[in-house]
C-alpha cells in the first residue's frame, strides 16, 4: 500500500554476550489514495424469508479513485448479501441486498460489508434484524440493548434504553422502554 514519509530506525539490546536487534518503520501521514466507506440505512428489520436493500456509499477522500471490490462478512446461515454491482469505482455506489430465509433464527446480527480497495481497505458494520413471523421475539429476563428491535404479538418495537426484560414489561406496557416502529 502507499507510504508517505517513512522512517525507519533500528533498535540494539545488548544482554551479556546476546544482542537482541529489531527494525520499526514509522509511517505519517495517509495514503496516497483513499477513500470513505459508508452504508445507508446501516440497520434492517425484516421478518424470516424477507430481504432488505441498503445503499453502499464511497467518496475519494485523497488521490484518485481505486477500483474497490464489495464483499460481507459474519453472514448466518440462512442468510445471503449480494451487491448490484460487486466491484465499483471510489466514488460510486452499490445497492446491497440482505435477503433471509425461512429457516433463519429470529435474532439480532452484525454483518460485516467490507470493500476491498487496491490501496485500502475499509469496513462497516450492518444491524440486522430478523423476527419469527408474526409471532413474538421479546422474551422475559432477556437483556435488550438501546436501539434493539423485537416483536411482540406481530408488532415491531424498538428498545429506548438498555435493560434487562422482566415479566410483565411487554413492549406495550412499557411506553418508557419501548416505542413502536
Amino acid at each position: 500500500r502507499s507510504t508517505l514519509f517513512p522512517y525507519t530506525t533500528l533498535f540494539r539490546s545488548r544482554t551479556g554476550s546476546i544482542t537482541h536487534q529489531a527494525s520499526y518503520t514509522l509511517q505519517i501521514g495517509t495514503p496516497s489514495n483513499d477513500y470513505s466507506f459508508s452504508v445507508n440505512p446501516s440497520t434492517a428489520s425484516v421478518q424470516a424469508g424477507q430481504s432488505a436493500t441498503a445503499t453502499i456509499s464511497t467518496q475519494v477522500t485523497s488521490g484518485t479513485a481505486q477500483s474497490i471490490t464489495l464483499s460481507a462478512s459474519n453472514v448466518p446461515s440462512g442468510v445471503t448479501v449480494t451487491f448490484n454491482p460487486q466491484t465499483i469505482n471510489a466514488g460510486q455506489s452499490s445497492t446491497v441486498t440482505i435477503a433471509t430465509t425461512s429457516a433463519v433464527t429470529p435474532n439480532t446480527y452484525t454483518l460485516g460489508l467490507n470493500a476491498d480497495g487496491a490501496n485500502t481497505d475499509h469496513s462497516v458494520s450492518f444491524g440486522l434484524t430478523v423476527g419469527g413471523g408474526t409471532g413474538t421475539t421479546w422474551q422475559p429476563w432477556t437483556p435488550y440493548a438501546t436501539g434493539a428491535v423485537v416483536t411482540y404479538d406481530g408488532v415491531q418495537y424498538r428498545c429506548l434504553q438498555g435493560h434487562t426484560s422482566q415479566p410483565g414489561w411487554t413492549p406495550p406496557a412499557v411506553p418508557a422502554l419501548w416505542q413502536p416502529i
